[in-house]
């Protein structure tokens, strides 16, 4: 039965080589979201290594799905979004226009969630980029 290895992004390969050297088959390790996907049960003690959020059994089924899923979103391009987590950004439009809020996230999708300031109150909305307008903090205090 084949396990998934949940690491932090960026240190996938360096642990993929640590789990090699242990012994461990590795079958594929995601170069965007840390995942490692293991042949068989990684050591105990790899729990214990940096970076390693978690360690999940899989069922094959699940495994050619990531796989899947993996390759399809290397063939398209992805597109920078100007707005980072933690910016002060107004809805330029839709229903939120003239809200202002904070960007707490980027999902898979390419969407931001927002944490907007409507009457008072923190309403989490999930975004498109391009109905949003990134504020210095000042402009919002004028």
């Amino acid at each position: 039965m084949p396990f998934i290895v949940m690491t932090k992004s960026g240190q996938g390969k360096s642990l993929a080589e640590m789990l090699k050297v242990k012994g461990t088959g590795i079958i594929f390790v995601s170069p965007r979201n840390g995942l490692i996907v293991c042949r068989d049960k990684p050591p105990v003690e790899v729990r214990s290594y940096p970076g390693v959020i978690g360690v999940l059994e899989a069922s094959q089924e699940t495994v050619q799905k990531l796989l899947s899923i993996d390759g399809k979103k290397e063939d398209k391009p992805v597109k920078a979004i100007p707005i980072a987590p933690g910016d002060v950004v107004i809805v330029i439009a839709g229903s939120y226009k003239g809200f202002a809020g904070i960007a707490r996230k980027i999902t898979l999708e390419g969407k931001i969630l927002v944490h907007l300031s409507v009457y008072g109150k923190g309403v989490p909305v999930c975004l498109d980029p391009k109905d949003l307008r990134m504020e210095e903090l000042g402009e919002l205090w004028r």
